[in-house]
C-alpha cells in the first residue's frame, strides 16, 4: 500500500518561486471579487523583484519558501519548525530553542544539533557561499538567528500595515492592500497539534494585526463606494478570523451600501452558520444583530425573491406620490417572464421615482 504523500513545507527554489514573492513592494494589482466573494485566497501581488533568499510563510499554512538546499521530506517539520521560530525570536540561545520545539523534554546536544544540522543543510547558502542560517559560533555571541537576507512574511506585514495605518492617502491604501494581499488563511493554519506551543502568544498577536488592517482598509473603500475593494479587504482578514464579527459588519456594511439584499442575507446566513459551528453554538453579537434588523428589509406580502440576484416588490404602474429616490437615479422597465412588471435603477437620471429594483451589477 503506497505511503501518503507528505505536504511539502520548505520548498526549493524553483523558475516558478522566482517569478513572485509574498513579502515584496510592489504589486501590479491585487484580485477582487465583483459580486459576493466566498472568501478565499486573495492571488500575490506581482512583483518584477525575483524569489532570490529564503522566505518564512506564517501568514497561512508555515512554508519556507525558496530553500536552496535540501532536506528528507520526513524530516522537514522539525526544521520548518526551527526556522519559523527563529524568525519571530533571532538570537535565541541553545536553551530557547530546547524548550520551545521540545517542550518539557530533556534534550541532549547530539538530538539538538542534528535538527539544527538538517535545518542549515535544508535552507542552503547564498552566491556567495554564505549559509542562511549560520552556525552560532559565526554570530558572535553564541546565539542562534537566520541571516539577514532571510525574509518573512509577518514581518513585511507589520511594515506595510505600519506604514498604511500612519498615512490617510493612496499610498496608505497600497500599503494596506499589500499588507492584506499577504495573508493566506489563518496565521500557522493546518499545524501538527503536538508542535508550536511556542506560536500561540504570536497567532493572537497576528490575528488581532489582521482585523484591524482588514476593518481599516474595508472602511475607507467603502466610504469611496469602492464596494468591491471594501468586500476583498474585509474577507482577506476574514480568512484569518473567520468568526470576527467586526468584519462580518463591515461585508454587511458594503452589500447594503452596494444594494445587494440578496448577498447581505448570504453573507448574514454564513456568519450563522460560523456561530453555530463555535463551541456547539454562540449567539450573534447584540450590535451585529442589530445592524442586521436595521440594514435587512422587512418582508413584504406578494414580494417575490425566488430569483438570486433580483429583488421584487409588488409592481404598480403608477409610483406612490411623493416616493423620491433621490438624485443619480432613474428607472427603466422590464417585462419578466412570467409578466411581472419591474424596473431597473439606471444611473444619470433622478426625475422619475423607484418602484422597484433590479439593479445591474459591477
Amino acid at each position: 500500500m503506497a505511503r501518503p504523500r507528505r505536504p511539502r513545507l520548505m520548498r526549493r527554489r524553483t523558475r516558478q518561486h522566482a517569478d513572485r514573492s509574498p513579502c515584496s513592494a510592489q504589486p501590479a494589482h491585487v484580485p477582487a471579487p465583483v459580486s459576493v466573494p466566498a472568501p478565499t485566497r486573495a492571488a500575490d501581488d506581482a512583483d518584477d523583484t525575483a524569489v532570490t533568499t529564503p522566505t518564512v510563510l506564517l501568514l497561512g499554512r508555515v512554508v519556507i519558501e525558496g530553500a536552496a538546499g535540501r532536506i528528507d521530506s520526513s524530516r522537514q517539520s522539525a526544521a520548518v519548525e526551527l526556522v519559523s521560530y527563529l524568525a519571530l525570536n533571532p538570537g535565541a540561545d541553545h536553551h530557547a530553542i530546547d524548550d520551545a520545539l521540545w517542550p518539557g523534554r530533556l534534550v541532549n546536544k547530539q538530538m539538538r544539533n542534528a535538527v539544527i544540522s538538517r535545518t542549515r543543510s535544508g535552507l542552503g547558502k547564498d552566491a556567495d557561499g554564505e549559509a542562511y542560517f549560520p552556525r552560532g559560533q559565526d554570530t558572535g555571541d553564541s546565539r542562534y538567528r537566520l541571516a539577514q537576507t532571510v525574509t518573512c512574511d509577518w514581518t513585511t506585514f507589520q511594515n506595510f500595515a505600519r506604514t498604511g495605518l500612519a498615512r490617510h492617502d493612496e499610498d496608505g491604501e497600497l500599503a494596506l492592500r499589500r499588507a492584506l494581499a499577504l495573508v493566506r488563511g489563518r496565521p500557522f493554519a493546518a499545524i501538527d497539534p503536538q508542535r508550536y506551543a511556542w506560536a500561540e502568544p504570536a497567532v493572537q498577536e497576528m490575528v488581532s494585526a489582521i482585523a484591524d488592517v482588514a476593518y481599516e482598509l474595508s472602511t475607507r473603500r467603502r466610504e469611496a463606494a469602492d464596494y468591491t475593494g471594501a468586500l476583498w479587504a474585509a474577507h482577506q482578514g476574514l480568512l484569518a478570523a473567520e468568526e470576527n464579527e467586526l468584519l462580518h459588519r463591515q461585508v454587511f456594511l458594503a452589500h447594503h451600501a452596494a444594494r445587494d439584499v440578496d448577498a447581505l442575507r448570504e453573507a448574514a446566513a454564513r456568519l450563522a452558520r460560523i456561530n453555530e459551528g463555535l463551541g456547539g453554538g454562540v449567539d450573534m453579537e447584540a450590535e451585529t444583530a442589530q445592524l442586521l434588523s436595521t440594514l435587512l428589509p422587512k418582508a413584504t406580502p406578494g414580494a417575490d425573491r425566488s430569483q438570486t440576484g433580483r429583488r421584487h416588490v409588488e409592481t404598480a404602474r403608477t409610483p406612490p406620490a411623493g416616493w423620491d429616490p433621490g438624485p443619480g437615479w432613474c428607472i427603466g422597465a422590464d417585462r419578466a417572464a412570467e409578466a411581472v412588471d419591474t424596473v431597473r435603477l439606471i444611473p444619470g437620471c433622478s426625475r422619475v421615482p423607484l418602484i422597484s429594483a433590479d439593479r445591474d451589477r459591477t
